[in-house]
C-alpha cells in the first residue's frame, strides 16, 4: 500500500489532463479557453507542465496565443500535506489560425 502511495504523485506527474473550454467574450467575440495539468514534487515537475500547457496551447490555437492568467492550486492529503498541484492556464488564440465554433 505505500508503494502506491508514493506511485501516486509519480503518475500525476506524468499526466497531463488538458481542457478545451470555451467561454466568449462579448467584447470582440474573442474565444478564451482554460488549459489544466496536473504535476507531482518532483524536480523539473513544474517546468514540464508548463511546457506541456505551451504545446497543447500552441496545437489549440494553430497560431500564436497569449498568456491571460496562470494559477497553481496545491492538491492536499487528509494531513495538510501538498502530494500534487494542479496548473491552470487561461489563454486567448491571437491571428486568424484559431479554430472554428464545433
Amino acid at each position: 500500500m505505500k508503494s502506491l502511495l508514493f506511485a501516486i504523485p509519480f503518475i500525476a506527474a506524468c499526466n497531463t489532463i488538458s481542457g478545451d473550454n470555451k467561454s466568449i467574450d462579448p467584447e470582440n467575440s474573442q474565444g478564451i479557453y482554460s488549459l489544466t495539468t496536473l504535476y507531482g514534487g518532483s524536480v523539473g515537475a513544474r517546468e514540464q507542465a508548463l511546457a506541456w500547457l505551451d504545446i497543447d496551447a500552441t496545437n489549440l490555437c494553430g497560431s500564436p496565443y497569449k498568456l491571460i492568467e496562470e494559477e497553481s492550486i496545491p492538491n492536499l492529503n487528509r494531513l495538510g500535506e501538498v502530494i500534487s498541484s494542479r496548473l491552470m492556464w487561461k489563454i486567448k488564440c491571437e491571428g486568424a489560425g484559431e479554430l472554428p465554433p464545433p
